[in-house]
């Protein structure tokens, strides 16, 4: 098991470098995207920017994330050095979480739920996600940080899946759309 408290201060910087694309490039883009979803009067034009914004979000961050993900032990190796390759794997894992983030969560979800005036459904989405990854990271630490790694990627997953759910629903989104969009 790779745990300990330097461990735990990698996994919260690998945590973080999944959250980059959430928590940076999206918060920055809110003072875009929410504006032009307030102004928008027609559910197909809303509809149409919308699966623009998801498409534009992930054309930058899928192929970030898939490289961190494919090329983990480069990554650590130079970042930290070699005596860190066996955090390498969370890293990875945490990248696939990043790519989750990137597309189903960054991608002006909140700020549709904003200009349709429901940050109450955009606030119980975030607990019931902040729920999931505190059960994940307890379930998970019975098998070190590459088992915490998994479990908050499958939280992250679940309630990204979760969002989009409410997000197609409110915008009378078909799911084939979004995927393929």
């Amino acid at each position: 098991k790779f745990l300990g408290p330097v461990a735990l201060g990698f996994y919260v910087l690998a945590y973080q470098f999944s959250d980059f694309f959430y928590s940076r490039v999206s918060t920055a883009l809110t003072k875009v995207f929410f504006p032009v979803f307030c102004h928008l009067e027609n559910a197909g034009s809303t509809r149409s920017y919308y699966l623009k914004i998801v498409y534009n979000h992930g054309m930058i961050n899928l192929p970030f994330y898939a490289a961190a993900c494919l090329l983990n032990k480069e990554v650590v190796s130079v970042v930290y050095g070699s005596k860190w390759e066996a955090a390498a794997l969370p890293l990875g894992i945490l990248s696939i979480l990043g790519i989750v983030k990137g597309l189903c969560l960054g991608a002006g979800n909140r700020d549709i739920l904003y200009a349709q005036g429901r940050p109450d459904t955009f606030l119980k989405l975030r607990i019931m996600a902040a729920l999931f990854n505190t059960a994940a990271v307890f379930f998970g630490l019975a098998y070190g940080i590459v088992g915490v790694a998994i479990a908050v990627t499958c939280a992250g997953a679940v309630g990204a899946v979760c969002t989009v759910a409410v997000v197609s629903r409110s915008l009378d989104l078909d799911l084939k759309e979004y995927l393929f969009s």
